[in-house]
């Protein structure tokens, strides 16, 4: 799916005594409009992925032809829904975002040491422009942070209300965002390949795991989703030794798929991630890319090895066991 904005229309659905809500005519209060061919189905879930940036728009129409400001709020089980500021999403505030806390600079609105999230309307930006006709197009950007996946079993909800006068505001139109585990957006210029190559792991894998990518596998198109491997959900006695022997991989390629795991409450505060190989919660899930292509090509078999070089940062040859040899195995 490309980042292409796509246009995000509303229809009311019925009201609380079993009727039709008419469309949108902006007769009597601000609302969103109703029945453009582009329309985005908020009755559905828009799936995304950590560090991936997607992009909505929705069109408000106002009472007697004067735009109405927009903005975001939170829902709450009351009914109620909280006002929400966003952000602009700089090039320093994407960074907030999208780093692990031990890395997130000092001045992010989350603290770096304590592992704390990002707020998600941190890394969510709203634009607005009015028009003469009495509309105001919103186009609502959301980068999802780090450990989005993890909170809220990954659903993220933002509402977007429209003002018209100090009390009457729009019902408000909620998008529901799925930020799936184990999985990434693939950037301007990149294909299977060298995703594969950051993540330590060989295209042909990235190509299994995700049956609806037909023909060229280098025809992907920018921003669509990706499916890196599997989600392990641990078992009693499991550790990271038995988890990585399982699976054919390291436990330094465990960490750098899972960088949530560094520091946990096992290992109070310190950085030193020795202690999770002993004592692993189970019902911890974690992104596993099995090497299921090891003995699949013979001496010209796809795992990176430690006489190879990656640029820093991505999971190649530093994060492959070194004793692992295809002289071991049968072909």
């Amino acid at each position: 799916m490309k980042h292409g904005i796509r246009l995000v229309t509303f229809l009311l659905l019925a009201s609380a005594a079993g009727g039709m809500v008419p469309a949108c005519d902006g007769s009597t209060t601000a609302c969103a409009v109703h029945g453009d061919p582009r329309t985005f189905d908020n009755s559905d879930v828009y799936r995304t992925a950590v560090g991936c940036t997607m992009s909505l728009s929705v069109v408000f129409q106002g009472v007697n032809g004067t735009a109405p400001p927009v903005t975001m709020c939170q829902r709450q089980s009351s009914g109620a829904c909280v006002p929400k500021p966003g952000v602009m999403l700089t090039a320093f505030q994407r960074r907030c975002c999208e780093v692990p806390f031990q890395e997130r600079p000092a001045e992010c609105s989350a603290a770096p040491d304590r592992g704390v999230p990002m707020d998600v309307y941190q890394c969510m930006e709203l634009r607005q422009d009015h028009d003469p006709t009495g509309r105001t197009n919103t186009t609502l950007r959301f980068l999802a942070p780090f450990q989005s996946d993890l909170q809220n079993d990954g659903q993220v909800e933002v509402c977007l209300v429209a003002s018209q006068g100090h009390a009457t505001q729009s019902h408000p139109f909620c998008i529901v965002f799925q930020v799936e585990r184990c999985s990434a957006c693939l950037q301007a210029g990149e294909g299977l390949a060298v995703l594969a190559r950051k993540y330590g792991t060989h295209w042909t894998q990235l190509y299994t795991s995700n049956p609806e990518i037909e023909g060229n596998p280098d025809k992907v198109v920018e921003g669509q989703l990706v499916r890196l491997g599997m989600v392990y959900r641990v078992k009693e006695l499991d550790t990271l030794m038995s988890i990585a022997l399982k699976f054919g991989v390291s436990i330094n390629q465990i960490f750098f798929w899972n960088k949530h795991l560094v520091p946990m409450p096992e290992t109070s505060d310190s950085l030193d991630p020795t202690g999770l190989s002993r004592d692993l919660p189970p019902g911890l899930e974690l992104c596993v890319l099995p090497k299921t292509c090891l003995t699949s090509f013979g001496d010209n078999q796809p795992v990176n090895f430690l006489e190879e070089s990656s640029p820093k940062g991505e999971g190649g040859w530093w994060s492959d066991a070194p004793m692992i040899s295809v002289d071991e195995f049968e072909v």
